[in-house]
């Protein structure tokens, strides 16, 4: 919508500027270890309350306000991203190859002057399924790996995910890590997996390695929490891998 409003007044300035025209934020979950509770659907967008209970009458008034309001809602996906998006594709050619077989059999109903009508508008089984389930659509703009500790992986196992996000999604991605040491452990594992031309293609690829644009290196958050925590092992010891 071109004339949309941003959220309510007492949000910053920054936020309100990067909101606009901004209807309804959409957030997908996405782990092989995402646990859900019992009774949440999985796999299916799920509308978020947007009025806190510890909200005061002043923030309550400026969230009734349908127009000014931004829908939120969230998903949650068990398994690895890559490899719930190629289900996904199959599940959509699948669905269209049989969307096909139903035109053919109503024009051949058609011609033969069938006078029934079997079709059934819910539909049936996995594409009934698929044709509610708008995740399977879902196309990030953003996507986000809380403290995702890349560097301690083998590259061959986030290669494929960040290849889907990278390239298929064309979709900025953004690393955090616990400590500014790590991210840029992060930084330097990711710089191997697409160096952009530089060095040789990794083991089992063939042509030049991928090249991905930088737009933020590591650097503190100046959001972080200045509270410090107390650590249940060897910072030192953490970051060398067992050498310091």
């Amino acid at each position: 919508s071109s004339s949309s409003s941003s959220s309510s007044s007492s949000s910053p300035p920054l936020f309100r500027r990067a909101m606009e025209g901004v209807r309804r934020v959409d957030v997908v979950l996405v782990g092989p270890n995402v646990r859900l509770d019992d009774g949440v659907e999985r796999d299916v967008f799920h509308a978020v309350s947007r009025r806190r209970d510890d909200a005061d009458d002043n923030d309550a008034k400026e969230t009734d306000d349908d127009d000014d309001a931004i829908e939120i809602r969230v998903a949650y996906r068990v398994g690895l991203y890559h490899n719930l998006r190629e289900q996904d594709r199959k599940w959509r050619r699948d669905g269209d190859q049989a969307d096909k077989a139903d035109d053919d059999d109503d024009t051949a109903g058609d011609e033969r002057g069938d006078d029934t009508n079997d079709t059934n508008e819910e539909g049936d089984g996995d594409r009934g399924s698929l044709n509610a389930t708008a995740v399977t659509d879902f196309s990030p703009d953003l996507a986000l790996a809380f403290n995702a500790g890349v560097w301690g992986y083998d590259a061959d196992e986030w290669r494929p995910t960040m290849r889907e996000i990278l390239f298929e999604h064309e979709c900025p991605l953004l690393v955090t890590g616990y400590t500014l040491a790590e991210t840029e452990c992060d930084e330097d594992a990711l710089g191997e997996m697409f160096g952009g031309g530089e060095g040789e293609a990794g083991e089992g690829e063939t042509g030049p390695r991928e090249e991905v644009e930088w737009l933020w290196e590591s650097e503190m958050n100046p959001f972080r929490s200045l509270d410090e925590r107390e650590l249940a092992f060897d910072r030192g010891d953490y970051l060398l891998g067992g050498e310091g």
